[in-house]
């Protein structure tokens, strides 16, 4: 499902490179742990299998689609279709409900829409799905700002978001940093249950080496970046 090959990402000509990854692959429904010290370059390779930044040098192929070699706004049309993004400070929108944070996804991707028609009829009612397997309940919720829900509940949102229409794969930025120890493993329940019933792919990124076991594969990023200076 991710292919990396022969990267090298630096931010400005001048620098060392952050990432020069030789080779680096993930198969379709495997979910992955990788760490790394702050700055070590795990966001930037997240950029990287998102789409949002291209490598200077090499191929970063998702299924079968060389992303490195779309336009701008093609690779955002393929990013918002693919990918799931779960971010370390959540990103929800304040002046949208939840059930329209988690909705918004498909009213940017059409092939999100229709997955999500197709499995429970409505943009609407799998965004209820989705949040009922999160443990939110809406009705009691109901008008609630998203900006006064407590950190376990706007985190389940942003997972709810980016589970929406079965994305091929999940990338999760540091999500439990925020979260106690209970809440925390409770929460990699919840997302582990959900990725395996859509067979999706999850690369989950975080300094926490505690959360590696709960994961296929655990990979330090030190062992596929042999980058200078981020060793």
């Amino acid at each position: 499902m991710i292919e990396l090959q022969s990267i090298i990402f630096r931010w400005r000509p001048s620098d060392c490179p952050t990432l020069h990854i030789p080779q680096f692959e993930v198969p379709q429904g495997e979910s992955v742990f990788i760490s790394g010290p702050s700055g070590s370059g795990k966001t930037t390779l997240l950029n990287l299998l998102g789409g949002v930044v291209v490598p200077e040098e090499g191929k970063v192929t998702i299924g079968d689609q060389d992303i490195t070699a779309l336009s701008n706004q093609a690779r955002d049309t393929f990013r918002v279709d693919n990918i799931g993004f779960i971010f370390q400070q959540f990103n929800l929108i304040p002046f949208l409900s939840i059930l329209e944070n988690v909705t918004l996804p498909g009213h940017f991707s059409s092939q999100r829409r229709q997955n999500s028609i197709e499995r429970s009829g409505s943009l609407e009612a799998d965004a209820k799905r989705l949040l009922a397997h999160m443990d939110l309940d809406l009705n009691e919720l109901e008008g609630r700002a998203v900006s006064l829900m407590s950190t376990g509940q706007q985190q389940r949102v942003a997972v709810a978001r980016a589970l929406l229409g079965a994305p091929r794969i999940i990338i999760a930025d540091e999500p439990t940093s925020a979260l106690d120890t209970d809440t925390r493993m409770a929460f990699l329940d919840l997302l582990s249950k959900e990725v395996e019933a859509v067979n999706a792919t999850l690369i989950f990124v975080s300094h926490d080496q505690s959360l590696a076991s709960r994961f296929k594969r655990s990979i330090p990023l030190e062992d596929i970046n042999t980058a200078k200076g981020h060793q």
